[in-house]
């Protein structure tokens, strides 16, 4: 039997993985710089091997837009989640 996720879905479980994953890599006293380039760094990891663990397909479109989706719903779940 086949384990099949959409690429939708699959990204945001990614961005919402990388975030909490974001947030027990970086440091408080890090910029807000630093953090979003860990988080993207996170995220494009987190896609990539998720790619090459589904086989999910073979043209760089499809890569880019499940990065961007990914990375899109990492950066929006830091949102709702950071203090204010």
């Amino acid at each position: 039997m086949d384990f099949v996720v959409e690429p939708l879905t699959l990204s945001v479980v990614i961005g919402a993985i990388g975030t909490f994953l974001t947030a027990v890599l970086t440091k408080a006293s890090w910029s807000s710089n630093t953090k979003r380039w860990v988080a993207i760094v996170t995220v494009a990891v987190l896609t990539i091997i998720a790619l090459l663990v589904y086989q999910f397909p073979e043209h760089w479109q499809t890569v880019a837009g499940l990065l961007a989706i990914a990375v899109g719903a990492s950066q929006f779940v830091y949102t709702l989640l950071k203090p204010t």
